[in-house]
């Protein structure tokens, strides 16, 4: 009787005792293959051991490729890359040289766009010494200065849009209005080209439907898209150096305010926009800059495609 009631007391115990958990440590030091999809995955592993074994799933495992497959985990030399300058849906990126200049703009079609001259335009007749060395590249934004039979120089007939596709009739409104230009410091009677009409007489690589950009089509040469490059004109000035050789560009945006400066009051029509490329502060990339439009700066022709 006494060893049966023993057994009765001691067997709970030894049964409790049966059913307890194995001590933590080691759990955590349990090792193996942790990834459910995995041959030989194990729920009661903690450390993945670099051990998981995978029945091969084959095709192109290239992130850059236009066919990259996310399951595949063994390369079949299947990847299908894009032509040079063009994505996988063959829509041809910023930065790429086509079309007889620099992409700067791609619409949401992917197939036109803007390209801008791989140079600055060159003036075949220089003002005298106004920026030295660097004259050859400075252009007027119009060509009135002077007065004549009581009609204002300065004024031009449209020419006041900013935006992207509107350069091309923004120029033909700067050409339509204006008149013979002459150099203002020294009175050289010799005609020369204003900005405007220099980017109509421009041709390259046999391409001559080019015009002076709006603002908008001129903020895309800085980065392109907003993407630094070495095709931005940004990245051709570092600082602004005053030492004559302006990164300041034309636009061919008439401007909508007057500014009062150092040199006195200027009306809107005397002034058009433009920008500063270049890095380093004011006034480098500053937005909606004017200049009077019988000053001189630099262009950059652009034509659509």
């Amino acid at each position: 009787m006494k060893t049966v009631l023993y057994t009765l007391l001691f067997t709970p115990f030894f049964f409790i005792s049966s059913c307890e958990k194995p001590d933590s440590e080691e759990i955590n030091d349990l090792e193996g293959c942790t990834d459910y999809f995995a041959n030989n995955y194990n729920p009661h592993t903690v450390i993945d051991d670099g051990s998981c074994t995978y029945d091969p799933i084959e095709g192109c495992t290239d992130e850059s490729a236009c066919n990259y497959d996310m399951n595949a985990n063994t390369n079949d030399g299947s990847c299908i890359y894009p032509e040079d300058g063009y994505d996988c849906n063959g829509h041809i990126l910023v930065g790429t040289y086509a079309h007889g200049g620099i992409v700067i703009y791609v619409n949401g079609s992917g197939e036109h766009g803007l390209v801008m001259s791989p140079n600055d335009l060159i003036n075949s007749n220089p003002q005298s010494n106004i920026h030295a060395p660097y004259d050859q590249y400075m252009f007027s934004w119009n060509c009135g200065n002077i007065y004549e039979d009581g009609i204002n120089p300065y004024f031009v007939d449209g020419a006041d849009d900013f935006s992207i596709g509107s350069g091309l009739q923004n120029t033909l409104d700067i050409s339509n209005s204006t008149g013979t230009c002459f150099d203002e410091w020294s009175f050289d009677p010799d005609p020369h080209l204003n900005a405007a009409q220099a980017c109509l007489e421009y041709s390259n690589d046999g391409y001559s439907d080019w015009y002076l950009p709006s603002y908008d089509e001129l903020r895309r040469m800085e980065w392109a898209n907003d993407e630094p490059g070495n095709y931005g004109l940004a990245a051709y000035y570092d600082v602004w150096t005053g030492d004559g050789d302006h990164p300041i560009y034309w636009s061919s945006t008439e401007a909508n305010d007057p500014i009062f400066d150092d040199y006195g009051f200027w009306d809107a029509e005397e002034l058009a926009y433009v920008f500063y490329f270049c890095h380093g502060g004011y006034p480098c990339g500053s937005g909606y800059l004017t200049r009077q439009k019988t000053n001189y700066a630099r262009v950059r022709a652009v034509r659509s495609f």
